[in-house]
């Protein structure tokens, strides 16, 4: 998801948009839920 919003070129968008702490705050937010829905590697 977040490599395709920087395909598209979305994030200057919404960086112009909201400002650069809620960016900042979304981006990390998502990136928080994908880590935590990543499966986990057994080994």
């Amino acid at each position: 998801m977040l490599r395709e919003a920087a395909r598209k070129n979305v994030y200057p968008a919404l960086h112009a948009r909201y400002g650069a702490a809620a960016f900042e705050e979304m981006v990390t937010s998502m990136a928080r839920e994908i880590d935590r829905q990543a499966p986990v590697l057994v080994r």
